[in-house]
């Protein structure tokens, strides 16, 4: 569950990165290992800022569960860089994370133009880190010919716009639960991750674009 900070202290950092209006408690678990709890506080175009108390050194592999209101988003990382107020770390599940926050303010009370000025302000840290990208790329279904993309959740997934250079979710069917199989079935995320989604040579081609941080 986050807290509240005041409306004065968010979103936009002076080296625009994204404040987050509430603190995202967070469990880190290092060399698989060392657990500690962090509090998500600010993303940058690359890493995401975590208050924390026990930091370990740069390059130490972690992994993180982040406790949103409505889901847990789990991801691999590593130590990016410490500093005085806590550790930037690099995580594998950046985007979800965007994303995430990006549904919590549509579902908020704050104003329309509030809400407008938010994602405006994510959309620019999103762009700078490159997970949206101006230049159009081969989607998934143009990459693997499939002829889904008019019944498949990632072609028809336009909250994903944009997300890496694809259209609709083209370029992020990876992150998208339920998206069709050759053979035409729906496949849960835990399962089509696993088992499909990292086997493919289109993934390959994605990792290009979220970039390989080798954990």
């Amino acid at each position: 569950m986050g807290i509240a900070y005041n409306d004065d202290d968010v979103y936009l950092g002076i080296d625009g990165s994204f404040i987050c209006d509430k603190i995202y408690e967070a469990d880190i678990i290092y060399e698989g290992a060392y657990k500690t709890v962090g509090y998500l506080r600010e993303i940058t175009s690359s890493t995401c800022l975590f208050e924390i108390d026990n930091m370990f050194p740069v390059g130490t592999k972690c992994f993180v569960k982040i406790n949103f209101n409505s889901v847990v988003i789990y991801s691999r990382g590593k130590v990016f860089k410490n500093i005085a107020s806590g550790s930037h770390i690099k995580l594998e599940n950046f985007v979800s994370i965007f994303n995430e926050i990006t549904q919590e303010i549509k579902l908020s009370n704050k104003s329309t133009l509030e809400k407008l000025v938010i994602s405006k302000k994510i959309n620019h840290v999103m762009r700078k880190s490159g997970c949206i990208n101006v230049n159009n790329k081969k989607n998934c279904w143009e990459y693997n010919a499939c002829g889904k993309e008019d019944r498949c959740p990632a072609g028809i997934s336009c909250e994903h716009d944009g997300v890496f250079g694809g259209k609709n979710g083209g370029r992020f069917c990876a992150f998208i639960d339920g998206t069709l199989s050759k053979d035409d079935l729906n496949i849960e995320f835990d399962d089509k991750f696993t088992n499909h989604c990292s086997r493919c040579c289109f993934f390959e081609e994605i990792k290009k674009d979220i970039g390989d941080i080798d954990v």
